[in-house]
């Protein structure tokens, strides 16, 4: 039998008719209600309850729109219903029904919005058999086409819901009844009909989908579930119980007695209702609950308490043959779902004997004459035999505790979210449970939660005379989750390095996650070689905490450099060779330390040079490189001419003149700072002007090179 949890409303609304149905209704008399459920489109239903012999829309002795029209009317009170399609109201049109002697029997200006009911009386003292002739006048406003009306008579329809407009066989003029929205779900108010007599429930679809359920209740038990589908459906139902299986209801529950004896019970047949209770689904063997909520198969036991001392109450037994789950329960009423209180449950005791995920539950101390309902079912709706005995315990109670400790170190994120659950093992439920914890802490109840860090203290007073449990429990703050790193740089061309990452702190294995610049993305803990730039590392524990870190991974090798290709020269002539400069250590192959090296051959020697250069760092880095520079006797070169060339004035902090009489237009001048950077170079000129208020102040050196690129002369500027 398929169950539906309802809204808290709806429940509340069945425990009250519930109570009522066996009181207000009389012998030979059966309380009927229907629960029904939509779906996403509660207005393409439509339903009526009416006697067997009624149609739907049976119930309907009139109907029409504005105008006028007449209907032969049997004596007797009535109910007409206005309708107005675009929902306000008449505008003005008033309904008028008058008898044939001209009499007013009705004046009503319709309704206010869209729907609106008046009472009708027909009364004819002349020939009360027959039917009366009225005439019925709706006129005098305005948007007349938006007018319609039914006259309804009370004895052929039970119960009528949702939109009018759908109607019977969806040919609209429906009864106006309950009204529901979508995925919606509601009981019917209670009706009394005879015992084992018959209705007919009428359904209608608009789209043809179904989608609407309706469960049926008698005397407050679930007899049937009926699934709209399609276009509609006519279900005919017998108001009774017979359906049920012995020991169905709490009312019905089979007494057993409390020394040990053994008692046989079937659920199979058995049914659930919307309103039968059942233990919430905390865990399988858990005291308290069941591996999952709600009863769908129950049968109910009883028996009452002969002395204030605990109970057990177990179908672990040889003849248990099925996946039981047990609940016991106390209340003001068998029939008063209201009052139901739970006092004890088992899910899977992993018997010994018979069934090993049959189930064993306790009860409190109770007064001596207490009635307990033992509630059978089975896990998923499994069903078969249970044995169940009931006798006193002879087994020890204690707590069963589960510790939730904080989740991320208070001093990252203050959230202070540990939890405490305890239970007292093979004991019922109803002691008092009080705590003390740190910093003043003190609370009550089977949990607490949003516990800081220290140890907390808790005392279990038994329901039983003079008992009480007490234990201790430990909240801690774990360590914070911290990174640190070490970086290995490298001295390759165009690489960073990598990252030794160290994590400490945080709860069990660890997430890792690297990002860095052009997309770059690892989930290793260590960053292997990378190029230099900015690397953010994300890292996460088991439980969620988070911490990230950015590193910056500097370029720690030399910049790279050349000295250039091999070259030729002429004796006499100057070349000057740089290395690359920045915060580095030099070593040329005459153990000169300088950024530059500078070759003065000697006039008519000829001979080779090998010129090199090492460059090193603070890091450890080094790069080399050398040339071979080939000196050659040269012919042609004006000597005599550039030892007449000169700067003037020099020291300068204004316009100086380069004097280079007599230069081939072929050679260059070429100006270098102090580190050897050419900083101008332009095509030599007799007469060259040198404006010191382009540079800052120091020693440049000014150089003329030959066609061949050779320098053939050279002078410091000293610039004020």
């Amino acid at each position: 039998m398929q169950k539906l949890y309802l809204p808290i409303f709806v429940a509340l609304s069945i425990f009250a008719t519930v109570i009522e149905s066996n009181a207000q209704c009389a012998d030979g008399e059966s309380s009927f209600e229907l629960i029904v459920d939509t779906d996403a489109w509660a207005y393409e239903m439509y339903y009526e309850l009416t006697p067997v012999d009624v149609e739907c829309g049976g119930n309907i002795v009139a109907s029409g729109v504005s105008g006028a029209s007449s209907a032969c009317i049997d004596n007797g009170c009535y109910t007409v219903n206005g309708f107005d399609s675009y929902g306000d109201g008449w505008n003005d049109d008033i309904m008028t029904v008058t008898d044939s002697d001209g009499n007013i029997l009705l004046s009503w200006v319709g309704p206010e919005a869209d729907i609106g009911s008046v009472e009708l009386c027909i009364d004819d003292t002349v020939d009360p058999t027959a039917c009366s002739e009225v005439s019925i006048d709706i006129s005098g406003g305005s948007w007349p086409s938006e007018v319609s009306w039914n006259i309804v008579g009370g004895n052929e329809l039970y119960y009528s819901g949702g939109n009018i407009d759908v109607g019977c066989g969806n040919t609209g003029n429906g009864t106006p009844g309950y009204t529901y929205y979508d995925n919606d779900a509601q009981i019917t108010d209670m009706i009394c009909l005879t015992t084992n007599s018959q209705v007919v429930l009428h359904h209608t679809d608009s789209y043809g989908d179904g989608g609407t359920d309706f469960y049926v209740l008698v005397d407050g038990i679930e007899v049937q579930f009926l699934d709209g589908s399609g276009y509609g459906d006519t279900w005919t139902i017998d108001v009774n119980t017979d359906g049920t299986i012995d020991h169905d209801t709490p009312c019905d529950a089979l007494e057993i007695p409390v020394d040990g004896t053994t008692t046989m019970i079937s659920n199979v047949g058995a049914t659930g209702s919307y309103f039968e209770v059942a233990p919430p689904a905390l865990g399988c063997n858990t005291p308290a609950g069941w591996c999952e909520g709600g009863a769908t198969v129950s049968v109910w036991a009883k028996f009452t308490v002969e002395e204030e001392i605990r109970y057990q109450v177990q179908m672990c037994n040889t003849n248990t043959d099925f996946d039981s789950q047990l609940a016991l329960w106390v209340n003001d009423g068998c029939g008063d779902w209201s009052t139901y209180e739970l006092i004890g449950a088992n899910d899977d005791a992993f018997c010994g004997v018979g069934e090993l995920y049959s189930s064993t539950a306790y009860t409190p101390c109770l007064p001596v004459g207490t009635e307990v309902y033992c509630q059978i079912d089975g896990w998923n709706g499994a069903t078969g035999i249970s044995e169940i005995s009931v006798h006193p315990s002879e087994v020890e109670p204690y707590i069963s505790s589960s510790v939730s400790q904080i989740s991320c170190a208070l001093e990252s994120e203050f959230n202070p979210d540990g939890a405490i659950d305890v239970i007292t093992m093979y004991d019922g439920l109803g002691g008092t449970v009080e705590w003390e914890g740190p910093f003043g802490y003190t609370g009550s109840g089977n949990n607490i939660d949003n516990l800081l860090p220290g140890v907390y203290n808790v005392e279990i007073n038994s329901t039983c005379p003079g008992e009480s449990y007490v234990s201790s429990f430990e909240i801690i703050n774990p360590e914070e989750l911290e990174l640190n790193y070490t970086i290995n740089s490298t001295c390759e061309s165009g690489e960073g390095g990598s990252v030794d990452l160290e994590i400490t702190g945080g709860t069990g294995e660890y997430t890792i996650y690297w990002s860095g610049p052009n997309n770059y993305e690892f989930g290793g803990e260590d960053l292997p070689i990378v190029s230099s730039g900015d690397y953010i590392v994300e890292v996460s524990d088991a439980n969620g905490c988070l911490t990230d870190l950015e590193i910056e991974i500097p370029f720690i090798g030399i910049t790279p450099y050349s000295l250039g290709e091999d070259i030729d020269m002429c004796s006499g002539d100057i070349r000057i060779f740089l290395a690359p400069t920045g915060n580095y250590t030099y070593e040329w192959q005459d153990g000169s330390g300088s950024s530059i090296f500078i070759l003065q051959t000697e006039e008519g020697v000829a001979t080779t040079h090998v010129i090199g250069v090492s460059v090193s760092n603070e890091y450890g880095c080094e790069l080399s490189d050398a040339v071979v520079v080939t000196v050659m006797n040269c012919v042609g070169i004006e000597e005599e001419i550039s030892e007449q060339w000169f700067l003037y004035p020099n020291p300068t902090n204004g316009i100086s003149t380069l004097n280079l009489e007599g230069v081939d237009n072929n050679h260059l001048c070429k100006i270098r700072d102090a580190a050897g950077r050419i900083i101008h170079s332009t095509q030599a000129q007799e007469l060259t002007v040198f404006d010191a208020a382009y540079y800052e102040a120091g020693i440049y050196l000014i150089e003329v090179l030959d066609d061949r690129g050779a320098v053939v002369w050279h002078s410091k500027a000293i610039v004020q």
